[in-house]
């Protein structure tokens, strides 16, 4: 990944998203150090992932083709310009899985989040280790 000049671009945690639901371990870990080299970024990246599995989760949901455009969105939590980008992203990512790796998604999260939260951990081998869970899935 090159950082582009253009002042419009921008690497964000919808990158890094998109980088996981594609299981692009490599990119995914790229996007997560140009973040982390801006701030402390873990757990916002953690809140992100649980988002994002939570409406690809909600996506297996019947009732959920009731819904279409804004109302979609909102049910997903998607907002802003990317909302129809992630949409696309989360539905490619659901087609390709199943609702028990959901629920092992979520697992992975929560161990990850916890050893954030419970330890002085190694935060990149953590997130190399999250990344590389989610993306075997």
């Amino acid at each position: 990944i090159q950082k582009s000049t253009h002042p419009d671009f921008e690497i964000n945690e919808n990158d890094f998203i998109a980088a996981v639901m594609s299981r692009d371990i490599n990119k995914a870990l790229k996007i997560y150090d140009m973040l982390s080299l801006k701030e402390e970024i873990e757990i916002r990246l953690i809140s992100y992932l649980v988002s994002a599995f939570i409406a690809i989760y909600k996506m297996f949901d019947p009732k959920i083709k009731e819904y279409q455009g804004y109302n979609l969105n909102r049910e997903l939590k998607l907002w802003g310009k990317n909302a129809d980008k992630m949409k696309g992203i989360y539905e490619d990512y659901k087609s390709a899985t199943n609702e028990l790796k959901i629920m092992k998604a979520f697992d992975y999260i929560y161990r990850a989040d916890k050893a954030f939260k419970t330890s002085s951990p190694d935060k990149r081998a953590i997130f190399t280790t999250l990344v590389s869970n989610l993306a075997s899935l």
